[in-house]
């Protein structure tokens, strides 16, 4: 007998998801009228969003050959630009959160493909945690690294986990 999680069904009449989706509708519209434009368009990257990811582009890319050459400065530096630029265009690239084409979202992660591949992220973390967020067994966001984290009681209790809970 398969396990359960979610009932799709009757979704369209809960409570809860129209309200949501009525306070996300809300939120959207007001920025789309006070910027003059689409709901849609609303909901992405602002052209500062963008001016500041080129920024952050360009400043990561120019410490590499410092950082390369061992400059203690960067020691420090490069790797936080490189986490701080790709959390702004690669994880929200590949939530398709930052332009209204999905062509360029799904493209741009593959520039700095810093943290894991982009096709491999898009499936295990967008599609399967998306679908199953916390769900023991099949979220696969709880087991990234099982030996050194427990996430979640689906994950074997071991000595390595000592001060987490069992």
């Amino acid at each position: 007998d398969a396990e359960v999680h979610y009932v799709w069904e009757g979704l369209e009449n809960d409570k809860f998801a129209s309200d949501l989706k009525a306070l996300v509708n809300e939120y959207f519209s007001s920025i789309a009228k006070e910027r003059g434009v689409t709901i849609s368009e609303a909901a992405k990257a602002t052209p500062a969003r963008w001016c500041l990811i080129m920024i952050l582009m360009v400043c990561f890319s120019a410490s590499l050959p410092w950082y390369i050459n061992g400059n203690c400065a960067t020691l420090f530096l490069t790797p936080f630009l490189a986490l701080v630029t790709a959390v702004n265009y690669w994880h929200d690239g590949l939530h398709f959160s930052l332009s209204t084409d999905w062509r360029i979202n799904a493209w741009l992660p593959y520039l700095f493909p810093n943290y894991s591949s982009p096709w491999m992220w898009y499936h295990e973390h967008v599609i399967g945690h998306h679908a199953y967020p916390n769900v023991s067994h099949k979220d696969p966001d709880l087991a990234h690294a099982p030996q050194l984290m427990r996430e979640h009681g689906s994950i074997k209790w071991k000595t390595s986990h000592v001060g987490q809970s069992q």
